[in-house]
């Protein structure tokens, strides 16, 4: 009974204190720009000029794509971007064993993925419209 009250105490801790890896690969570094306060997004190429300032990759195996999404979004408005294209998505479940107690503790997990590609139009200013 104790092995199962330190297992559930471990494991809550984990969900209550989740964690989320959020990577900005920028293009070039000596380069920042100011945070905007909207972002477009979008599932493929733009029409409109553009140029790329970076790379956002965010994942977790405690939140799920709804709030990955959020976060890669936010993300994106502090480093500047006027919208994101969409370049991934992905989920890779595992199971794995952790010892406990001269006991083997068997876990598993889902570790979900969002990458985009963080864009500035050329030419044009943001316009303040909420996504």
């Amino acid at each position: 009974m104790k092995s199962f009250i330190k297992v559930l105490l471990f494991t809550s801790l984990f969900i209550f204190y989740g964690c989320v890896s959020i990577s900005f690969l920028p293009k070039d570094e000596n380069i920042k720009y100011s945070p905007t306060d909207s972002i477009k997004v979008y599932w493929e190429e733009p029409q409109e000029s553009y140029f790329v300032i970076g790379k956002i990759i965010v994942e977790s195996e405690d939140y799920g794509e709804e709030e990955l999404f959020k976060r890669l979004k936010q993300k994106a408005m502090e480093v500047g971007a006027y919208a994101i294209i969409m370049t991934g998505s992905n989920q890779q479940s595992s199971i794995y064993g952790t010892p406990m107690n001269g006991e083997t503790v068997i876990l598993s997990g889902t570790r979900r993925r969002l990458e985009a590609i963080a864009i500035r139009f050329e030419n044009k200013e943001i316009k303040n419209q909420p996504q």
